[in-house]
């Protein structure tokens, strides 16, 4: 599932959910991923990274295991755009760059090798939209966040199916109004302060069409229905 993380400097998504919301797409990935990488140089595409450090290891493997052995570790950083200039082997770490796994390194000296080590790599949305307008456009609409109102439609229906699962049931013994649901349904719901997400009228409205279903269920019984069907006999 791609993901995009909104914070007040604006929506970031992973370089891995951006190349594969590319090929999803029907873009040429090998394409995208070029520009992209011309746009972080040019500084027309701004990222941040969990962690970049310094790397002496000529093994690449290593050189990422390093992480654990190097005091100096940035955390949590935007990448400045001089460490994308500052790459003396672009081309060649470029077809290198691990992008399912966020991870990219740049050349910066080869006597010793010395590479910048930059992991968990993320890209601004809005930058990215200047590389591909439809495809990010399109992607910061559907991704900035789930609906507030279905959200909490959905944990107040989680809450009857927890209740189902009690040792008391859900049944008419219990509940013996819509209302006596309702307010099961808002105290589970309850924080700390004893307010509830969902509005009143979204726990009302969720109580009420159990009760009625409920209802639905013991006439059909009473009346040689089963589960509310016709009986075959």
């Amino acid at each position: 599932m791609i993901e995009i993380d909104t914070h007040m400097d604006g929506r970031w998504i992973k370089a891995s959910d951006a190349s594969d919301l590319a090929i999803r797409c029907g873009e040429d990935v090998v394409a995208f991923r070029a520009a992209a990488a011309e746009f972080l140089r040019d500084g027309r595409l701004r990222a941040r990274a969990e962690a970049v450090w310094i790397s002496y290891e000529t093994n690449m493997n290593k050189a990422w295991e390093s992480i654990s052995t190097t005091q100096n570790v940035e955390r949590n950083i935007e990448v400045p755009v001089r460490y994308w200039r500052a790459d003396i082997r672009a081309a060649t770490d470029r077809n290198r760059w691990r992008w399912m796994l966020n991870n990219f390194a740049c050349t910066i000296g080869t006597k010793p090798l010395k590479r910048r080590m930059i992991m968990g790599v993320e890209f601004l949305l809005d930058d990215l939209k200047d590389i591909k307008p439809n495809l990010f456009d399109g992607a910061a609409k559907r991704k900035r966040g789930p609906d507030k109102d279905i959200e909490n439609i959905e944990n107040g229906w989680l809450q009857i199916v927890r209740i189902s699962q009690s040792t008391q049931g859900l049944n008419l013994e219990r509940f013996r109004s819509a209302a006596s649901l309702q307010k099961v349904i808002k105290d589970r719901l309850a924080d700390a302060n004893g307010h509830t997400k969902p509005r009143k009228e979204k726990i009302k409205g969720i109580s009420s069409k159990v009760y009625k279903l409920l209802v639905a269920l013991r006439d059909g019984e009473e009346n040689g229905y089963e589960g509310g069907a016709p009986s075959e006999d």
